[in-house]
């Protein structure tokens, strides 16, 4: 006996880190940066090439892994750490800024779908 049903998939994605840019108000290339901590508020990233100062103001675009939803919002320089050379994604050592950042204006829809995200990723 064979089912009709299809066979689902279930392919297992990595929560953090979320790679994602960043755009200044002025325009330019965009910044690359992987978000390793997100809230519902704000996120941690870390980042190389560029040094971020408190009160700088960024759009930063991302995608959530499993939603596919993208984030396209503005953001603001809330804290940073001390530079320190670090592997990053690709395995090449670099030296590595952290940086605290927080929504300026995130939606309801977004926050839940960040709430929801993060309830997933603590049940692994």
């Amino acid at each position: 006996m064979s089912s009709d049903k299809p066979e689902t998939k279930i392919v297992k994605v990595q929560a953090f880190p979320i790679e994602m840019s960043l755009l200044k108000p002025e325009g330019g290339n965009p910044l690359k940066a992987y978000i390793v901590k997100l809230t519902n508020f704000g996120f941690m990233m870390q980042a190389t090439g560029h040094f971020y100062r408190i009160g700088e103001n960024y759009t930063a675009n991302f995608t959530i892994p499993v939603y596919r939803q993208l984030f396209s919002e503005p953001v603001k320089v809330i804290k940073t750490y001390e530079t320190i050379e670090a592997y990053i994604p690709g395995g090449t050592k670099e030296k590595v800024m952290t940086v605290e950042m927080h929504f300026r204006d995130l939606k309801k829809e977004k926050k839940d779908m960040i709430a929801s995200f993060l309830k997933k990723v603590e049940k692994k």
